[in-house]
């Protein structure tokens, strides 16, 4: 009999990981990581990975923003997180997870407080728009009561979400505004969009022009306000709770799981902010088209994220006197992010994992019985540069035996791997972590796989060989776009939130005692995932704004570029231009276009000259001059104030096509991204 055991006892489990035991001696295991400061609730963090992925326009079939066509993007908000007919505190779970993950509880007055100002918040939401939807269906009349009653109600939810706001940070505590950091974030999100919203509505609401002049500068005001105190005590709650310098993977996996987190449920949610600014993405949820068509920029987050290690809790990976290794030449028992956390580089994607395995003829000591992998390596190809690949570092026991063989489990480009299931050999009883049953070693990995070019799911294994001893199978994964995991029957495939990109291993080497010859090895994995949102071809349309990071450049032909770390507003990280230095990308034109601007958002210290030389302009551009932006002249302290936009037209020589674009610079500045607006949206840009 199969028996599954949850990590988490509630009705849905954020990391969708859980375990399938393959033997009937196993079947009262417990949970592998029943660890009580992470019994959270999952609901709260299901409706914000549900919120940002939405409103950056998934390829959901069951789409957010048709949702809320009818009375925008903020009714869609807050029917989200105050859904009707449930009995679930969407905000209470949310703030009790990140209590538990901080380890402290708010204190009573604070916490009423809290409750105060969210049900304030939502009453005026719920007025507000009952008197929206009744003024839309009077068919948007221009005068009288219904017209008044939608402003007044309109202006009262405004005021409510900006003062408010001051609830969700601590002048007590730096815990408690970190435990309300997540919530700090959604209210803000709330604010903003009310604002975007009113701007929508102001001429057919007769908003007199000094007001909407008002909204404008609110707008700006805010998103710097609200950006400016995520990024910080993002940072400093990272730093104060799980600082780097941490021994042990146990302490790392915490540090990661805050990492994880507040990526999600904050950094994700302010990356969206920029694009409320109407005057540069006009008509963000407002059809200038037909009745039908949305016209979201697309736009893509691409940070990666991390899901917990295995085998964290393995007394040999938290010793301070043992070494934890990557290969055989590097080892080091502090810096495990060293390890276990992606190197800064250019956007990729998976094209390939190169493992080693202990061959199963092996009849020495017990491998026969256990065949497993013991080394891995990820090789990644670069956004639109087929053939330029990124070839990672060996990680493991890479060829350590004589005996060890190679095996390859490869990606075609339409791939996408939205979990995994790990077949795992458990510790030997006398080995188990507090009578908890772990993984030891990993004998399979099956990829659930979404081949978008035909539309067809398959589970792909790959094992390191047969064997007759038990096994604990352990799925990773992250929730689809509408919260629901693979193992719910509501899981939609094609809208996962998140994609598989790469595996990192790290593993403690113990030579065996007494008359036992040969090692044990206590391995370590843990799996890094993209979001959704990120394009392995880019394109531009004619009906949108097309936003290209660019951290997606091609690094083989750039030169004189590094990469900044960025965990805030820009979604991923972005590109430092030393003097002198260019940038290669290709950019797939589809649409018959043939005039665009070419926006840049970008920092400079002093005033930068740019090139943009493109394959298919008519002309290559010279002599583009970026003004300064900024004085702050700290390249890795990057504020939202400090960046700013610069904008130019090219013309096509050909209707459409693959345009191999390079920007040479003569000064150093930051480029967060590269922007492609058709001319059909130009008379509605405002600079």
């Amino acid at each position: 009999m199969i028996q599954k055991n949850f990590l988490f006892k509630l009705k849905k489990e954020f990391f969708c990981i859980y375990f399938i035991v393959n033997n009937r001696e196993e079947k009262n295991m417990k949970n592998y990581n029943d660890i009580s400061t992470y019994g959270w609730a999952k609901l709260g963090f299901q409706t914000a990975v549900t919120v940002g992925t939405y409103i950056l326009g998934s390829s959901s079939k069951q789409s957010f923003k048709d949702a809320g066509r009818k009375i925008g993007l903020v009714g869609s908000l807050t029917g989200t997180w105050w859904p009707t007919n449930s009995a679930s505190d969407t905000w209470g779970e949310m703030i009790g997870f990140a209590q538990d993950l901080v380890g402290t509880a708010l204190n009573e007055d604070l916490k009423a407080k809290t409750n105060q100002h969210l049900d304030s918040i939502r009453s005026a939401l719920q007025a507000y728009y009952s008197s929206l939807e009744d003024w839309l269906n009077a068919n948007k009349p221009l005068s009288g009561p219904l017209l008044n009653q939608v402003t007044q109600e309109f202006g009262n939810a405004l005021r409510k979400s900006r003062d408010s706001i001051a609830y969700f940070k601590s002048d007590v505590s730096n815990v408690y505004t970190i435990i309300l950091l997540p919530a700090y974030a959604q209210v803000a999100n709330f604010h903003l969009a009310l604002i975007h919203e009113g701007l929508k509505y102001a001429t057919e609401w007769n908003l007199p022009r000094l007001q909407t002049f008002s909204y404008e500068d609110d707008l700006k005001k805010y998103t710097i306000l609200y950006v400016n105190h995520c990024e910080y005590w993002y940072q400093k709650g990272l730093d104060i709770l799980y600082p780097r310098n941490v021994i042990g993977m146990t302490q790392w996996m915490k540090r990661n799981f805050y990492r994880l987190t507040m990526t999600i449920n904050v950094l994700d949610i302010i990356s969206l902010f920029s694009l409320y600014d109407s005057k540069k993405y006009p008509n963000f949820f407002e059809d200038i088209y037909n009745a039908q068509k949305e016209l979201i920029p697309k736009f893509q987050l691409t940070r990666i994220v991390t899901t917990e290690p295995t085998l964290h809790q393995h007394k040999y990976l938290n010793d301070s006197n043992e070494k934890i290794c990557q290969n055989e030449s590097s080892c080091n028992p502090i810096d495990l992010d060293e390890y276990l956390t992606l190197p800064l580089m250019f956007q990729n994607w998976l094209r390939n994992i190169n493992f080693q395995y202990l061959a199963p003829v092996i009849s020495v000591g017990d491998e026969s019985s256990y065949p497993y992998f013991v080394a891995t390596q990820n090789i990644n190809e670069y956004t639109n540069a087929e053939g330029n690949m990124s070839i990672g570092r060996q990680q493991g026991l890479w060829n350590f035996s004589n005996y060890f063989r190679p095996i390859s489990f490869s990606l075609q480009k339409d791939d996408y791997i939205y979990g995994l299931v790990l077949s795992a050999y458990p510790l030997i009883n006398e080995d188990k972590l507090n009578g908890v049953t772990t993984p030891y070693i990993l004998q399979k990995i099956e990829f659930y796989n979404l081949n978008k070019s035909i539309n067809s799911k398959q589970i792909r294994p790959i094992s390191a060989g047969t064997t007759n001893s038990p096994l604990i199978d352990i799925y990773y994964g992250l929730p689809d776009v509408n919260g629901y995991e693979l193992d719910e029957p509501q899981f939609n495939f094609n809208a996962a939130s998140h994609y598989f990109n790469s595996i990192q291993t790290c593993y403690h080497k113990r030579q065996r005692g007494g008359s036992k010859t040969g090692y044990d090895i206590y391995q370590s994995y843990v799996f890094h995932w993209e979001h959704a949102s990120v394009k392995r071809k880019d394109e531009v349309v004619s009906d949108r704004i097309t936003i290209f990071p660019a951290i997606k450049s091609n690094p083989i032909l750039s030169r004189g570029i590094q990469i900044i770390s960025h965990q805030g507003h820009t979604g991923g990280n972005v590109i430092y231009f030393t003097p002198q230095s260019e940038l290669h990308f290709k950019i797939n034109f589809v649409s018959n276009r043939q005039k665009y601007k070419i926006r840049l958002r970008y920092v400079a210290f002093n005033p930068v000259v740019i090139q943009y030389h493109g394959s298919n302009s008519y002309a290559s551009l010279s002599s583009i001059t970026l003004p300064s932006t900024s004085s702050n002249q700290n390249v890795r302290d990057l504020r939202y104030e400090e960046f700013g936009y610069a904008d130019f037209e090219i013309n096509m020589s050909s209707a459409g096509g693959l345009e191999d674009i390079k920007i040479i610079s003569n000064n150093e500045f930051i480029l967060d991204r590269i922007e492609f607006i058709p001319d059909t949206l130009f008379n509605y840009l405002s600079n």
